[in-house]
């Protein structure tokens, strides 16, 4: 099995597919794209064979667009299951990039349906996570980074991660102290893991870390 990421996107990957589709772009002051793709799963004789866990060999149908003016990129993707004329996956995300200032913001929905079908790691929900980097002046800067899951069982928000530190950037060399959190799921128990880090950065030779953590 692979995994990608934590948390949000732990899954088996899917193999012997065919992807068919069609995009447009256009260009100026406004640019977007926007993209029609139908995957096909051509599978085979195995437990992990979503076509033997209900899922049919057609895919659900993935639609996206995106739309960038200068330093603001807006979008947004979805795939339509074609057997229960829903739409089982949805990703929207706002972004801002300018030289004092990167800020973005994500938004990810799982139907529980898909999730179990896939052998998806989690049950399904709405994941939100968001980073905002501002920058004091040449040498300083500060940022945050956090995530959350709301539940489909209880629909809680519970915290994923929380992140805040502060850097200072010398000529070759760069300094980064800050707070971290991670909340996560061992077994039936929810652990959070405390930690405050310090992290030393020679360019170009490496970086030096440290971490004190408590774990409750």
């Amino acid at each position: 099995d692979t995994f990608s990421a934590i948390d949000c996107w732990e899954r088996r990957f899917r193999d012997n597919e065919v992807r068919a589709g069609a995009a447009l772009r256009g260009r100026g002051s406004v640019a977007w794209r926007a993209r029609v793709v139908q995957p096909y799963y051509l599978g085979r004789a195995a437990w992990s064979d979503p076509v033997l866990r209900g899922e049919g060999r057609i895919y659900p149908l993935e639609v996206g667009l995106s739309v960038r003016s200068n330093a603001v990129t807006l979008a947004t993707s979805s795939q339509f299951d074609w057997h229960t004329r829903r739409i089982v996956r949805c990703d929207v995300s706002a972004g801002v990039d300018m030289p004092w200032l990167v800020w973005d913001l994500s938004w990810n929905y799982c139907a529980p349906a898909l999730a179990r079908k896939r052998g998806y790691l989690f049950e399904g929900g709405s994941f939100v996570s968001g980073r905002m980097k501002w920058y004091a002046n040449r040498n300083l800067s500060f940022m945050y980074e956090g995530a959350w899951h709301q539940t489909t069982t209880s629909g809680g928000i519970v915290p994923r991660k929380q992140d805040v530190s502060v850097t200072y950037a010398g000529h070759c060399w760069e300094l980064r102290v800050g707070y971290k959190e991670h909340h996560y799921e061992w077994y039936t128990s929810q652990v959070a893991q405390c930690s405050l880090y310090a992290m030393v950065t020679f360019k170009p030779l490496g970086t030096l870390a440290t971490h004190v953590r408590q774990s409750s």
